[in-house]
């Protein structure tokens, strides 16, 4: 419910599963026509939960996708190329490397590794990136817009954030602790370059930890 609110044209999609991808396909192949899910291939000698899918559902035609691997062996990306109005656009769709170790436990040390093991992924990932056409980059980021993989887009990159524009306020992620403790942050981005965005905001309801977010282009 909470994404059908946003009337989205494309919706980017990350942790995805099996039993989600067979949701999206019967419930909502009438609104997406067009529907992609990769899947996330879990290293044989690991522990880690089984939603690391990626995937997009849109209303008009893709015109070419690729799953691109994490340089750090975590979650892959998902470059996608669409046309509207006769122009192509980009779209690279994000799940970065969570504060876990290498078999998905928190610890201190963790913390601390992922916030340059994220860098690194983005780092990798722009090289993949033709940076003549208009571009969206969105997802989950594990971290803040002032964090060292946000600020690469928005810094060395000179991209736009559209929730820095439009909702700097909103967290877009929440999660309970033991003792009924809830907390927030703001984990989930859309960057943007060679496009005009007119709106953008979080919708803070559905059943995930993650808000979903969007932005409002004109092309």
């Amino acid at each position: 419910r909470a994404l059908l609110r946003t009337k989205a044209d494309v919706v980017l999609i990350q942790e995805s599963t099996k039993d989600w991808e067979t949701w999206f396909s019967r419930k909502l192949s009438n609104e997406y026509p067009h529907q992609i899910f990769l899947d996330y291939i879990i290293p044989e000698d690991l522990t880690r939960p089984p939603a690391g899918g990626i995937g997009i559902l849109s209303k008009y035609k893709i015109h070419s996708y690729q799953l691109i691997n994490s340089p750090v062996d975590w979650f892959p990306a998902m470059l996608i190329q669409m046309k509207f109005n006769n122009k192509l656009i980009q779209f690279l769709n994000l799940h970065l490397y969570p504060p876990l170790n290498a078999n998905a436990f928190p610890t201190p040390l963790a913390y601390f590794v992922a916030k340059r093991e994220r860098l690194k992924e983005c780092k990798w990932y722009q090289t993949f990136i033709n940076f003549d056409l208009p571009l969206i980059v969105a997802g989950d980021f594990n971290e803040a817009i002032t964090e060292p993989s946000a600020q690469f887009f928005v810094n060395d990159l000179s991209l736009s954030s559209v929730l820095q524009e439009y909702a700097p306020d909103k967290d877009t992620w929440t999660w309970l602790l033991p003792g009924n403790i809830r907390v927030y942050a703001k984990y989930d981005h859309i960057f943007y370059h060679k496009l005009e965005c007119t709106m953008g905001d979080v919708i803070q309801k559905g059943m995930s930890d993650h808000y979903p977010i969007y932005g409002i282009f004109n092309l």
